[in-house]
C-alpha cells in the first residue's frame, strides 16, 4: 500500500502541478492582454512587466487550483486506464476506494499549498501591486482614482488619492457618526501624513452638524488619532483582494479598520480554511473515472460527467460565497455547504460504483 500511495500521490500531484502552472499562464497571458498599455504607460519598461507578473501569479494560482486538481486526477485516471494499470490494480483486489486514499496526499500537499499562496503571499501581493500602480499612475497623472471609504471605528472615512504605500492620503474626509449612526460632523483635509502612530491633517476645516452647533467650521490642522493604519488603506485599495484569515479575525474583533460590510470578513474567515480542501472535493468527483473501461463508449461518459460536476461545485461554490458576502447565508454555510455536498455526492456514487462492480463480478 505504501508503494502504491508513492506511486499515485506523486504522479498527481506532478500532474497537478504542471496542470496549475498551465493554467495560471494561460490566465496570466489574458490579463496581459487587457493590463498591457497601462503598464507601457508607466515607463518600467520589462522591469513592469515581471513585477505585474510576479505580483499577479500568487492570485490566480488559487483560483485555478481547483480546476486544475480536477483535470489533473481525470487525464491521471485515464492514462492508467489506457496502459492497464487501473485493470491490474483492481485484479490484485485493490479498490478504487484504495485508489482514492493512496492518492489524498497528494491532494493534502496541494492544500497546503493552496492555503499557503492563497493566505499568506497573495493578501501581500495584490497590497504591492496596489501600490505599485497608485505611484506609477500618479506620476504620470494617467486617470484619477476612484475615492476609498473606510470604516474607521464608529466613523466613516473617504480618501480621493494614496501616496506612499498608505502613508501620505490626500482629500481625506472623516465623517463622525454618534452612537444612532447619524452623522454630526464632518472633517476635511487637504493632505494626511503618518507618522510615529499618528495622522497629521494639513489645510483641515471641521464642519459640526450637531444641534446648537449646525455648519460651525472650524480649523482642524494637527494630529488625528486614529486606528488606520497605512496598510488599512492599502488593503482599501484592493477591494476585490484576497483577505487573509488574519486581517479578517483581527477586523472581526475590532483590531483593525473595516473596509466592508462585517459578513465580507465573516466569510473571508471561514474561506480562508475551506477553499484549499476544494481539492479533495475535485478527487472524489473524478475518481468514478476508474470504473471505466477504455476502450467502452463509457469512457467518455464518465470524463465528461466528472468534469460538468466539477464545473457545477465550482459555479454553486462561487455563489454561494457571494451571497455569504453578502451577508444572506451564514459565512459557516456559504463555505462549507456546497465543498459537503459535493463531497458527499461524490463518496455516494462511489461507493455505488463500486457496488454495481461487485455484482457484476460475481454474475460474470
Amino acid at each position: 500500500m505504501i508503494t502504491l500511495t508513492r506511486y499515485l500521490a506523486g504522479r498527481l500531484f506532478l500532474t497537478s502541478i504542471g496542470v496549475v502552472l498551465a493554467f495560471t499562464a494561460l490566465v496570466q497571458i489574458i490579463d496581459l492582454f487587457d493590463t498591457a498599455g497601462d503598464i507601457l504607460n508607466t515607463g518600467e519598461g520589462a522591469a513592469g512587466f515581471a513585477f505585474y507578473v510576479a505580483m499577479r501569479v500568487p492570485s490566480i494560482m488559487p483560483q485555478v487550483t481547483p480546476l486544475g486538481v480536477l483535470i489533473a486526477t481525470l487525464f491521471l485516471l485515464g492514462f492508467l486506464a489506457s496502459k492497464g494499470e487501473i485493470i491490474a490494480m483492481r485484479a490484485a483486489g485493490i479498490s478504487v476506494a484504495r485508489i482514492v486514499v493512496a492518492m489524498l496526499p497528494a491532494v493534502a500537499a496541494l492544500a497546503v499549498l493552496h492555503y499557503a499562496i492563497a493566505d499568506r503571499v497573495a493578501p501581500s501581493a495584490e497590497s504591492r501591486l496596489a501600490a505599485w500602480w497608485a505611484v506609477n499612475l500618479s506620476t504620470i497623472d494617467e486617470k484619477a482614482e476612484d475615492p476609498i471609504w473606510l470604516k474607521v471605528g464608529t466613523s466613516i472615512v473617504s480618501i480621493e488619492r494614496v501616496r506612499e504605500r498608505g502613508r501620505a492620503l490626500k482629500g481625506l474626509t472623516i465623517y463622525e457618526r454618534d452612537p444612532k449612526s447619524i452623522v454630526i460632523k464632518r472633517t476635511s483635509a487637504e493632505t494626511a501624513t503618518y507618522g510615529k502612530g499618528v495622522w497629521m491633517l494639513s489645510g483641515a476645516m471641521t464642519t459640526d452638524w450637531r444641534r446648537g452647533h449646525l455648519n460651525e467650521t472650524q480649523p482642524a490642522n494637527g494630529p488625528w488619532r486614529s486606528q488606520l493604519r497605512p496598510s488599512s488603506v492599502m488593503e482599501a485599495m484592493v477591494p476585490q483582494g484576497r483577505i487573509s484569515a488574519a486581517a479578517a479575525r483581527a477586523v472581526i474583533e475590532g483590531d483593525r479598520s473595516a473596509v466592508a460590510a462585517p459578513s465580507v470578513y465573516a466569510t473571508a474567515l471561514q474561506r480562508a480554511f475551506a477553499e484549499p480542501v476544494t481539492s479533495a472535493v475535485m478527487l472524489l468527483l473524478a475518481a468514478p473515472l476508474a470504473f471505466a473501461h477504455w476502450r467502452a463508449a463509457e469512457t467518455g461518459r464518465f470524463f465528461l460527467f466528472g468534469l460538468a460536476a466539477g464545473s457545477l461545485f465550482m459555479l454553486i461554490d462561487g455563489l454561494a460565497a457571494t451571497l455569504g458576502r453578502a451577508g444572506v447565508l451564514e459565512p459557516v454555510l456559504a463555505s462549507w455547504g456546497p465543498m459537503i455536498l459535493f463531497g458527499l455526492f461524490g463518496l455516494v456514487r462511489i461507493g455505488r460504483l463500486e457496488g454495481f462492480s461487485r455484482r457484476r463480478k460475481l454474475r460474470a
